[in-house]
């Protein structure tokens, strides 16, 4: 049986707890409940409405993956690191991180990448919290795959939300795709 990543990296030293503190690839990391991020975007909503707020997200996920990328350098030298490679340590820093897990597909011809999963703790507490939504919710989700594609391609990505579970979907999906050329989604 495989381990799980968090305990592989924890035995590595890349993942620390002492005295109360989280420590990830060398940054403080708090457990925070969904249910709090929640509240964040209620009230943002309350007060400056549901396009600000999804852009403030979206913009807090790329700020999060830019200062990753930056430790991620530092400590895993992931700039000198295979495409393949790269992905698949993504996928398992989403799981570490309690994001769920992913199935990521990328199509290197159109600079596409695909990113769905079943298991997405943000939309399945807001479905358990508020019942269905009519759009998709997750923000800070594409923030933070629109600068992962940006860093995978070289190029600004935009992200789209197609299958929410929080609007009923089995499953989350998202479409990653050069912010000049892609209007429409595919799904």
């Amino acid at each position: 049986m495989e381990e799980e990543p968090f305990l592989e990296w924890l035995k590595m030293g890349k993942i620390k707890i002492e005295k109360g503190t989280i420590q990830f690839l060398r940054a403080h990391n708090i457990l925070l409940p969904v249910r709090s991020l929640f509240k964040l975007m209620e009230s943002l909503k309350e007060r400056i409405g549901e396009g600000e707020t999804e852009e403030i997200l979206r913009e807090v996920g790329r700020f999060q993956i830019k200062q990753a990328l930056v430790r991620y350098t530092k400590v895993l030298g992931i700039e000198k690191i295979e495409k393949e490679t790269f992905k698949e340590l993504g996928r398992e820093i989403l799981k570490i991180l309690g994001y769920g897990e992913y199935e990521i597909i990328v199509n290197y011809k159109e600079k596409m990448m695909y990113f769905k999963s079943d298991n997405a703790p943000i939309p399945t507490e807001y479905k358990e919290m508020y019942g269905l939504s009519e759009e998709p919710i997750d923000y800070y989700l594409c923030g933070m795959l629109e600068e992962v594609g940006h860093a995978f391609f070289g190029i600004p990505m935009k992200c789209v939300e197609t299958k929410c579970i929080a609007c009923g979907d089995p499953y989350c999906q998202f479409e990653v795709f050069p912010v000049e050329e892609k209007k429409e989604t595919k799904t």
